[in-house]
Protein backbone atom coordinates (compact mmCIF):
# COMPACT_ATOMS: atom_id res chain seq x y z
CA UNK A 1 0.00 0.00 0.00
CA UNK A 2 1.02 3.19 -0.81
CA UNK A 3 0.97 6.41 1.85
CA UNK A 4 0.09 9.85 0.06
CA UNK A 5 -0.35 13.01 2.58
CA UNK A 6 -3.93 14.00 3.39
CA UNK A 7 -5.85 16.13 1.85
CA UNK A 8 -6.71 19.78 3.56
CA UNK A 9 -9.06 22.22 2.46
CA UNK A 10 -10.98 25.72 3.49
CA UNK A 11 -14.63 25.25 2.80
CA UNK A 12 -16.74 28.63 2.56
CA UNK A 13 -20.71 29.01 2.68
CA UNK A 14 -23.50 30.18 4.22
CA UNK A 15 -24.88 29.08 7.31
CA UNK A 16 -28.89 28.33 7.65
CA UNK A 17 -29.46 31.78 9.01
CA UNK A 18 -27.54 33.08 5.80
CA UNK A 19 -24.26 33.85 7.66
CA UNK A 20 -20.88 33.70 5.84
CA UNK A 21 -18.77 30.51 7.43
CA UNK A 22 -15.78 28.80 6.53
CA UNK A 23 -13.93 25.29 8.36
CA UNK A 24 -11.01 23.61 7.64
CA UNK A 25 -11.46 19.93 6.31
CA UNK A 26 -9.14 16.83 5.64
CA UNK A 27 -9.31 13.78 4.61
CA UNK A 28 -7.11 10.45 4.98
CA UNK A 29 -5.34 8.41 2.60
CA UNK A 30 -6.60 4.94 2.00
CA UNK A 31 -4.01 3.55 3.68
CA UNK A 32 -6.06 2.58 7.24
CA UNK A 33 -4.49 5.74 8.91
CA UNK A 34 -7.81 7.27 10.57
CA UNK A 35 -7.63 10.93 10.42
CA UNK A 36 -6.29 11.40 13.78
CA UNK A 37 -3.08 9.51 13.32
CA UNK A 38 -1.86 12.30 11.17
CA UNK A 39 -1.81 15.82 11.67
CA UNK A 40 -1.93 17.95 8.39
CA UNK A 41 0.73 20.57 7.70
CA UNK A 42 -0.12 23.91 9.10
CA UNK A 43 -0.99 26.15 6.03
CA UNK A 44 1.38 29.25 5.18
CA UNK A 45 -0.64 31.31 4.51
CA UNK A 46 -2.55 33.67 6.30
CA UNK A 47 -5.77 35.50 5.62
CA UNK A 48 -8.38 37.12 7.22
CA UNK A 49 -12.19 37.32 6.87
CA UNK A 50 -14.40 39.29 8.41
CA UNK A 51 -18.11 40.50 8.80
CA UNK A 52 -19.30 43.63 9.99
CA UNK A 53 -23.30 43.96 10.37
CA UNK A 54 -23.91 47.76 11.24
CA UNK A 55 -26.77 49.95 11.81
CA UNK A 56 -27.21 53.56 11.17
CA UNK A 57 -29.71 55.74 12.52
CA UNK A 58 -31.06 58.93 11.71
CA UNK A 59 -33.56 60.66 13.94
CA UNK A 60 -34.11 57.72 16.31
CA UNK A 61 -35.49 54.68 14.59
CA UNK A 62 -37.49 56.87 12.21
CA UNK A 63 -34.78 55.79 9.79
CA UNK A 64 -32.55 53.17 10.16
CA UNK A 65 -30.08 51.32 7.32
CA UNK A 66 -28.38 48.06 7.94
CA UNK A 67 -25.28 47.39 6.61
CA UNK A 68 -24.03 43.52 6.62
CA UNK A 69 -20.17 44.17 5.11
CA UNK A 70 -17.66 41.27 4.38
CA UNK A 71 -14.08 41.60 4.75
CA UNK A 72 -11.02 39.89 3.02
CA UNK A 73 -7.51 40.76 4.47
CA UNK A 74 -8.86 44.21 5.91
CA UNK A 75 -10.68 44.66 2.03
CA UNK A 76 -14.28 45.51 1.85
CA UNK A 77 -15.54 43.33 -1.09
CA UNK A 78 -19.26 42.73 -0.57
CA UNK A 79 -22.28 44.43 1.38
CA UNK A 80 -25.79 44.54 1.95
CA UNK A 81 -27.28 47.04 2.05
CA UNK A 82 -30.61 48.13 3.43
CA UNK A 83 -31.20 50.95 1.55
CA UNK A 84 -30.89 48.77 -2.00
CA UNK A 85 -32.40 45.65 -0.57
CA UNK A 86 -29.86 43.56 -1.91
CA UNK A 87 -25.95 42.64 -2.13
CA UNK A 88 -23.29 44.59 -3.72
CA UNK A 89 -19.71 43.76 -4.72
CA UNK A 90 -17.22 46.37 -4.08
CA UNK A 91 -14.41 44.40 -5.89
CA UNK A 92 -14.38 41.67 -8.09
CA UNK A 93 -13.72 38.95 -5.43
CA UNK A 94 -17.27 39.75 -3.89
CA UNK A 95 -18.63 39.58 -7.36
CA UNK A 96 -19.53 35.51 -7.13
CA UNK A 97 -20.97 36.34 -3.93
CA UNK A 98 -23.03 39.43 -4.43
CA UNK A 99 -24.45 37.10 -7.70
CA UNK A 100 -25.05 34.24 -5.56
CA UNK A 101 -26.78 35.86 -2.55
CA UNK A 102 -28.89 38.15 -4.86
CA UNK A 103 -30.86 35.00 -6.10
CA UNK A 104 -31.45 33.73 -2.74
CA UNK A 105 -34.92 35.40 -2.11
CA UNK A 106 -35.40 33.63 1.12
CA UNK A 107 -31.68 35.15 1.84
CA UNK A 108 -32.41 38.71 0.92
CA UNK A 109 -36.05 38.47 2.85
CA UNK A 110 -33.75 37.54 5.90
CA UNK A 111 -31.45 40.30 5.64
CA UNK A 112 -34.36 42.79 4.62
CA UNK A 113 -36.07 41.94 7.65
CA UNK A 114 -32.84 42.71 10.10
CA UNK A 115 -33.46 46.58 10.13
CA UNK A 116 -36.68 45.42 12.50
CA UNK A 117 -35.27 42.84 14.06
CA UNK A 118 -31.99 43.76 14.64
CA UNK A 119 -31.24 47.33 14.27
CA UNK A 120 -34.70 48.48 15.48
CA UNK A 121 -34.70 45.90 18.53
CA UNK A 122 -31.44 46.59 19.90
CA UNK A 123 -31.62 50.18 19.68
CA UNK A 124 -34.68 50.02 21.94
CA UNK A 125 -33.17 47.79 24.44
CA UNK A 126 -30.22 50.28 24.68
CA UNK A 127 -32.63 53.02 24.77
CA UNK A 128 -34.76 51.45 27.85
CA UNK A 129 -31.21 51.01 29.74
CA UNK A 130 -30.04 54.57 28.57
CA UNK A 131 -33.02 56.33 30.48
CA UNK A 132 -32.86 54.13 32.98
CA UNK A 133 -29.07 55.12 33.69
CA UNK A 134 -29.87 58.59 33.17
CA UNK A 135 -32.77 58.83 36.12
CA UNK A 136 -30.64 56.93 38.33
CA UNK A 137 -27.94 59.51 38.35
CA UNK A 138 -30.86 62.09 39.34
Amino acid sequence: MTSSAPAVGFIRGLSNQGDLTGGLCSSSSSSGETPGDRLPPVPTARFLEQAKSECHFTNGTERVRYLDRYFHNREENVRFDSDLGRYVALTELGRPDAEYWNSQEELLERKRANVDRYCRYNYRVDESFSVQRRGERG
